[in-house]
């Protein structure tokens, strides 16, 4: 590991991030240079940088800034300005704008798909075309070196920069969109299958707007399976496989584009993967094959198919317990069965949050509590327990080891209870918050240490 210099914030950054690529496998170093967008590292790596680096140090001496999360983008920045250092330039203001585009990283990615290569050279080009160069003045001001006088001017200026470059870069994602779509190619295909070319039109506009609007990248070619029998097969497989390749990666994209591209079972398989697009396709919401299918792969399902399906007792199962993480029990489908013990006892052993919506005997059934709170460890079920398991030294004990337990919902007995504050001491620590919960007596003796 490096020494990571506490001299600066500058210093502790830059340092941060060397160790970080020097320690990271070739595997997660693609992942980062194919995907440099720091917002879909900030619960993943970045966590790991903050739990490490940041969390474990004491950063007052360093600078005016800083808060964790502002601190772990910035040493991300400085590890995409490491592994693609012809590309990125950290603390250029222009660059990190354009990094910081999500659309701009999908064509980034589809360009180098098409091409071979990223598109620098564009992104330079776009650049020339306005000054984005900060002065002295902002630099100071970022740095937190300014005079109120220095302050003023750099704000003005910023606000100005800034403005030029939205504008930039807003016209750099639709001239590089353009590109990977290649429109003119596209509408020439449809002319050699002799395509209605309005229509054809009509839905190239679609798909570039769910683009735009919604972040979704489709490519244009996609198109052409809506009209199977009029191209060719050698074409529609291509087609199908890459759409089916651009649903695996973002199973959401369903929503957006339409039940019509879905005729294909090949791609509604795909799709149903993930339960909830099957109330997008209505064609198969009674459709004893693929109901089953999507059943199989998640149960959620069961709350967009046929009603039928509902009343079939082995369905039902068949979809609690692919049901995941998913509170299948919240789902409307399942009201007649909320008060059924083998289906609840089976919901709650897929997924214990699941206990939040059964039938209210339930919540005075200690062996299901039990069973739940010793398993749900993320957050607490306690307060939908009935007044007599509130007041239940076991559950509570229990409860204590969740990450978010539920104190104050515990019985005024409970809250006075020292097995109860011991533990939270030697699990969440002597300055858990959890401590303010329990009674003035238990205040008094166990934070006395802090007054």
């Amino acid at each position: 590991m490096r020494e990571i210099s506490m001299n600066s914030m500058e210093e502790f950054i830059r340092d941060v991030a060397y160790d970080c690529v020097d320690n990271m496998s070739d595997k997660n170093k693609n992942c980062i240079i194919d995907n440099p967008y720091t917002f879909d590292y900030h619960f993943g790596y970045a966590l790991y940088i903050r739990n490490k680096y940041i969390h474990s140090r004491d950063l007052s001496g360093l600078g005016w800034h800083i808060e964790a999360d502002y601190i772990s983008s910035r040493i991300m920045k400085y590890i995409f300005s490491i592994l693609i250092p012809n590309e990125y330039r950290f603390g250029d203001e222009y660059l990190e704008r354009v990094y910081n585009h999500k659309q701009f990283i999908i064509l980034r990615r589809e360009y180098k798909a098409i091409y071979g290569c990223y598109p620098i050279e564009i992104v330079e080009k776009h650049r020339s075309t306005a000054d984005v160069t900060f002065s002295e003045a902002l630099h100071k001001m970022i740095n937190g070196d300014a005079n109120d006088e220095e302050i003023d001017r750099a704000i003005k200026e910023y606000e100005e920069k800034s403005r030029v470059i939205t504008d930039l870069v807003d016209t750099l994602v639709r001239d590089l969109a353009e590109i990977v779509w290649n429109t003119d190619k596209i509408i020439d295909e449809a002319k050699k299958y002799k395509l209605d070319i309005n229509a054809f039109k009509k839905e190239i506009k679609r798909i570039k707007d769910i683009f735009y609007k919604k972040n979704y990248y489709i490519p244009l070619d996609c198109i052409f399976i809506l009209y199977k029998k009029k191209i060719d097969k050698e074409k529609y497989i291509s087609c199908r496989r890459k759409l089916n390749n651009i649903i695996k990666d973002d199973p959401y994209i369903v929503e957006v584009l339409g039940s019509k591209y879905f005729d294909d079972t090949i791609l509604a398989r795909t799709a149903l993967k993930r339960g909830e697009n099957m109330e997008f396709l209505p064609q198969y919401q009674n459709d004893d094959r693929m109901v089953n299918y999507a059943l199989g792969k998640d149960g959620i399902a069961l709350e967009y198919v046929n009603k039928r399906f509902h009343e079939d007792r082995d369905m039902v199962i068949k979809a609690i317990r692919n049901s995941g993480d998913d509170t299948i029990m919240y789902c409307d489908c399942m009201k007649p069965y909320r008060k059924d013990k083998e289906l609840v006892y089976m919901a709650c052993e897929v997924e214990p949050w699941n206990f939040t919506s059964v039938a209210k005997e339930y919540q005075d059934d200690y062996e299901l509590a039990k069973s739940v709170i010793s398993r749900n460890k993320n957050q607490t079920v306690f307060i939908y327990l009935s007044e007599r398991l509130k007041d239940d030294l076991s559950l509570a004990l229990l409860d204590v080891e969740c990450n978010l337990p539920g104190v104050d919902t515990y019985s005024k007995r409970l809250k006075d209870n020292d097995e109860i504050a011991k533990k939270l001491i030697e699990i969440h620590g002597e300055d858990c918050w959890m401590l303010h919960d329990m009674s003035k007596r238990i205040q008094k003796k166990y934070l006395k240490k802090r007054k």
